[in-house]
């Protein structure tokens, strides 16, 4: 750091900080070097949906980390609303995989149900049903973990808190006067 002091608490956050921002740009960097088209092009409609949002998802809260690292209140910004929406297109997509892989097991036990009833031992058959099902669930629900926004507040030194509220007000007051 330069020679100005910093409580060791605050140091440690920096130097986590720093540490963590060095690793997100090795990740995004290959990302980066291609377009992501080049990427995405061999994918089906729904896992491009899925690598498509969760690009818009990263981009965005990048920047919303990058507004609190400059003392803007995200909250009160755009780019909330942009998050949220991006979070709605991944309920979207996460019910229209949901129903997709229901109308598929249903599919599946028609076809189970039919060669149960050809079959001599019905029990058997009614075992791997289940089985099929278990697999099929615990499949779906780790392949539609989509990200939620988990955000934490940081709480400034009271006089910049201070400033930032009078800036809003400042702000909220030139806009009712429009």
């Amino acid at each position: 750091m330069n020679n100005m002091m910093l409580p060791s608490e605050i140091e440690q956050n920096i130097l986590a900080f720093n540490r963590s921002l060095k690793q997100v740009e090795s990740l995004v960097q290959p990302l980066l070097e291609q377009p992501l088209t080049s990427k995405t092009s061999k994918l089906d409609p729904e896992s491009r949906a899925k690598v498509n949002l969760c690009c818009a998802y990263t981009v965005n809260t990048l920047f919303y980390l990058y507004l609190k690292t400059q003392g803007i209140n995200p909250d009160d910004h755009p780019i909330k609303q942009e998050i949220a929406r991006i979070q709605l297109y991944f309920k979207k997509l996460k019910e229209r995989s949901n129903k997709a892989s229901s109308n598929d097991n249903r599919n599946d036990d028609d076809d189970d149900n039919h060669n149960s009833s050809t079959s001599s031992d019905n029990s058997n058959n009614s075992n791997s049903v289940h089985l099929n099902n278990n697999t099929t669930t615990a499949n779906t629900s780790q392949q539609d973990s989509f990200p939620t926004t988990t955000t934490s507040s940081t709480t400034l030194p009271e006089g910049d808190n201070k400033k930032r509220k009078n800036k809003a007000s400042d702000s909220s007051k030139r806009k009712k006067k429009k």
